[in-house]
């Protein structure tokens, strides 16, 4: 175990207007969550990362991506060196 706090779960959560298809809801949301067990050591094991959504449109894959870099740089902000 770290000599000093470590993040161990956060859950980032982002809306958007539903797509122009009509094939979602009026609003989309996804959720990022990183997890930890008791005992796991974030600095040498990292997290489990869960994505949650209802529905969640993009036109292309670096939309996706992206959003992935933002929620990892938010972790990695909040003290993870991963």
């Amino acid at each position: 175990m770290a000599e000093f706090p470590q993040l161990t779960d956060a859950k980032f959560s982002f809306m958007q207007d539903g797509n122009t298809d009509g094939t979602t809801g009026d609003i989309e949301d996804i959720t990022f969550e990183i997890e930890t067990v008791p005992g796991m050591d974030t600095e040498e094991e990292g997290f489990y990362y869960v994505i949650r959504t209802g529905g969640w449109s993009f036109n292309d894959l670096d939309e996706l991506s992206n959003l992935v870099n933002k929620v990892k740089n938010m972790v990695m902000a909040a003290g993870d060196k991963k």
